[in-house]
């Protein structure tokens, strides 16, 4: 009984203690990027690409360690600051993960935790704790259980509460009410065909890149080139540097016309695309977030609809998409930026037969 009482409360404690350090890690990396940019410059971007390459190159020739993963994740934000057109969300996933892994949990519920609090990393960096156990149970491939639904809920609440004195407690993008028309309501299937479309655009791409991606000490010149490249092409486009965030805030408060929108999701799916060949490695999640935002606020300004409301819907359709998770998908786009209650109610009800079908599908095909 009293070993038993002993388990019970290191498991307890290895739980409070990853959703803790995920949350600082998160915040941390956050502040990281800001700092970064705030300096920027086109040869401090150089010379950090420059940094992040030469990273990449001497760990990716060596066998996978903490060490290695560590020097991946400082890497990775190191990119992502210098204006990468990559997600931020990655290295605290990756290493609030690795840190769980290093807690003194039983062999068998270690892999469970690291992935609880890979969710919670997610959900520290954008203050999204109901998506970060979304994106455990829903994403990762690992089996699902009421233990890992248990350890991720605690990690991305503990996670989330530790971030808000660092990053903040409100939405991550500040957006007007979005209207609701008849207009609107109809152009949902079209927007949702879109966003589906670029969705799976934007992932066949993104593996196809990542297979052939630059290695070796070519990584030396292939990132930092690839970085020049986003600022380049940012002189005329200044939202298409980074996760996808400058691309989402300028869409949800400024009128799009469609030569202009359709440029923006071309080129920050071409550059995503590019960063990723380069040998640059990042999160796809605020990328493919921006990519089908913009297109539903293209579509809503081209039809006299309310762009807010369709910049949501095919937001959360590409990443649904991308990830093969419908109800992540939603559940993030909502906490990004908390719409009305009635939107966010219609997207619920789309999302989450969608994500059943999704689920069916793929246990039927396990079963085959």
């Amino acid at each position: 009984m009293l070993i038993v009482m002993k388990d019970r409360l290191r498991i307890a404690l290895s739980v409070i203690l990853a959703g803790v350090c995920a949350g600082l890690i998160g915040a941390a990396m956050s502040w990281g990027i800001h700092l970064v940019e705030a300096h920027l410059s086109l040869w401090l971007s150089l010379a950090l690409g420059l940094a992040a390459g030469v990273m990449w190159w001497q760990v990716r020739r060596r066998k996978d360690s903490s060490a290695s993963q560590l020097v991946d994740a400082l890497a990775q934000t190191i990119a992502v600051g210098a204006g990468a057109s990559l997600g931020r969300e990655q290295a605290p996933r990756q290493v609030a993960a690795l840190v769980a892994r290093k807690l003194w949990m039983p062999a068998q519920q270690r892999e469970t935790l690291a992935a609880a609090a890979a969710g919670a990393g997610l959900a520290a960096v954008y203050n999204i704790p109901l998506a970060g156990v979304l994106y455990t149970l829903e994403v990762l491939p690992i089996r699902r259980s009421i233990r890992l639904g248990v350890f991720a809920l605690s990690c991305c609440a503990i996670a989330t509460l530790t971030a808000w004195p660092l990053l903040g407690g409100g939405a991550f993008y500040s957006i007007p009410d979005p209207g609701l028309d008849q207009l609107t309501v109809l152009l949902f299937a079209p927007v949702i065909a879109v966003g589906v479309g670029l969705g799976w655009l934007f992932r066949q791409g993104a593996i196809r890149q990542v297979r052939r991606r630059i290695r070796g000490r070519w990584l030396m010149l292939s990132v930092p080139l690839a970085i020049a490249a986003v600022l380049l092409i940012a002189q005329a486009l200044p939202e298409v540097p980074g996760n996808g965030q400058l691309l989402l805030d300028f869409t949800f408060h400024s009128p799009l016309q469609w030569q202009h929108g359709a440029t923006l999701v071309l080129a920050k799916l071409l550059l995503t695309w590019l960063c990723l060949r380069a040998g640059a490695a990042g999160g796809v999640l605020t990328p493919s977030l921006a990519v089908g935002g913009t297109a539903g606020g293209v579509i809503g300004t081209l039809c006299g609809a309310d762009p807010l409301t369709l910049a949501l819907v095919g937001a959360a359709s590409s990443l649904a998409m991308t990830q093969r998770a419908p109800l992540f998908a939603a559940v993030m786009t909502i906490e990004l930026t908390h719409p009305s209650a009635l939107v966010s109610c219609i997207m619920l009800a789309l999302a989450i037969p969608a994500s059943w079908l999704h689920a069916r599908r793929r246990s039927d095909q396990a079963h085959q």
